[in-house]
């Protein structure tokens, strides 16, 4: 909330934001497309698996091509 709180101070009386706002406000952004990406991959992969017809995942070709795609990419 104090962050949230931050954020909508961060306007002077003309509703302007500061610098210090829009400085706040990238670093934000950025933060939450970090929480995005992931969960946006997570919610790809498990759409695409529900047409693979495998009984689990530990054997989903789809599931297993896609973590060794980003443990490939993580190690690198």
């Amino acid at each position: 909330m104090a962050e949230i709180r931050s954020l909508v101070e961060g306007f002077d009386d003309a509703g302007v934001p500061s610098k210090r706002w829009r400085e706040l406000v990238s670093r934000k952004l950025i933060e939450i497309d970090a929480l995005i990406t992931p969960a946006e991959q997570m919610k790809q992969l498990l759409e695409e698996s529900l047409d693979c017809g495998c009984l689990t995942l530990d054997s989903c070709a789809v599931v297993l091509e896609r973590h060794e795609n980003a443990t490939t990419t993580d190690a690198a």
